[in-house]
């Protein structure tokens, strides 16, 4: 099951090795602000709406909705609870995500709509539930337990008409979705594979599986059934990128051979952005294109100024890329958008570059 894991920090080399850089800068980066502390997007919807979490005092962090026109909203947490995070955004604006009690009970997944605000959508039901994903018809879907221990979980989906529906399969038993579209397509955290993971359509589930690779992680599938996420070679190995459809099977995408890297998410053109850890201090990340890895930072020229170690979760189909970084020495959430004159990437022979970075990620990580 993925876990809310909050912001972490170190000071590190890179080196790039694998990665090619671009002629131009071909993106430009924005800041998104905090409530005083450190801040750290998730998502982003094809309106540019962005979610995510901010601290707001001393151990305690709120679910936020950004736009161009608002700036950053507090979204607030579910009634008796201290801290929210936000994972998930649908184009009419609805958002997703978790409502964390004080004192390590388990979180309450919401969802937060304009009109009424935050709801608990297990209602009274009495589940404990982890939303992954918002589709733009409303439907939600994740991880959901009588008792908010791992070994009860199961897979559901969830819509305003239905409510919480168990997901089954034929003769697939699931501990969670991971990823679901607009077509009803979703991604199935299930034993009996050897990655840990099936794409189902009906009740027709495919093993997602090749390349030796087990122990998958899925990160988002996008409209055309395209999933991407992490796996690791063998069991304790490294972790790996991946990019998987029905057409291509799956395609192992990490940078550079012998770190942990993590493809965090697609959109509907195919691209995927995601990061690597290289080592102790040492970390990446990446634009996987048209079957180019570009390194971020390369991508922002001038406009890089003040920023290092973009850690990405999320892009839009108009290619912007959300995530965190440090600026100034601060841990704050970004939107990079595609430089106006940009039209093509042209990419240059690979290069090594030592970059002094830091390490800030907010990642949805399984736990397993």
């Amino acid at each position: 099951m993925r876990s809310i894991i909050k912001i972490a920090t170190a000071v590190c080399v890179l080196g790039v090795g694998t990665t090619v850089q671009a002629a131009s800068p071909l993106y430009t980066i924005t800041g998104l602000g905090n409530f005083g502390g450190a801040s750290a997007a998730s998502g982003i919807n094809n309106l540019g709406q962005v979610v995510g979490q901010a601290d707001v005092d001393a151990g305690n962090y709120h679910a936020f909705l950004w736009t161009q026109a608002g700036g950053m909203k507090d979204l607030g947490v579910l009634p008796g609870d201290t801290s929210s995070t936000a994972i998930s955004i649908n184009d009419t604006g609805q958002v997703v995500g978790v409502s964390q009690p004080q004192g390590g009970n388990p979180p309450r997944g919401f969802m937060w709509q304009a009109e009424i605000g935050m709801s608990d959508i297990a209602g009274t039901s009495g589940l404990y539930t982890q939303p992954i994903v918002i589709t733009n018809s409303g439907q939600i879907a994740g991880y959901a337990s009588p008792d908010g221990f791992l070994q009860s979980n199961f897979g559901f989906t969830y819509s305003s008409q239905g409510g919480i529906s168990p997901v089954s399969l034929s003769g697939v038993t699931t501990y969670g979705v991971e990823a679901l579209n607009d077509s009803g397509e979703m991604v199935v955290d299930a034993p009996q594979s050897a990655t840990s993971l099936f794409v189902a359509s009906g009740q027709n589930p495919v093993e997602i599986a090749g390349g030796g690779l087990t122990e998958a992680t899925a990160s988002a599938m996008n409209a055309s059934g395209t999933v991407v996420g992490s796996a690791s070679s063998n069991l304790g190995g490294n972790s790996h990128a991946f990019v998987w459809s029905q057409s291509t099977g799956l395609l192992d995408i990490t940078p550079i051979p012998g770190g942990d890297a993590f493809a965090q998410a697609v959109n509907g053109n195919g691209d995927v952005v995601g990061f690597e850890i290289l080592g102790p201090g040492e970390s990446e990340s990446f634009l996987y294109r048209d079957g180019t890895t570009y390194d971020l930072t390369s991508l922002l020229g001038n406009s890089a100024a003040g920023w290092s170690a973009l850690a990405p979760e999320g892009i839009n189909d108009s290619g912007q890329i959300v995530g965190s970084g440090f600026f100034n020495g601060q841990v704050e959430a970004f939107i990079m958008s595609p430089a106006a004159s940009a039209t093509a990437f042209v990419p240059e022979p690979a290069s090594l570059a030592l970059l002094a970075l830091g390490a800030a990620a907010l990642l949805l990580r399984r736990r397993r």
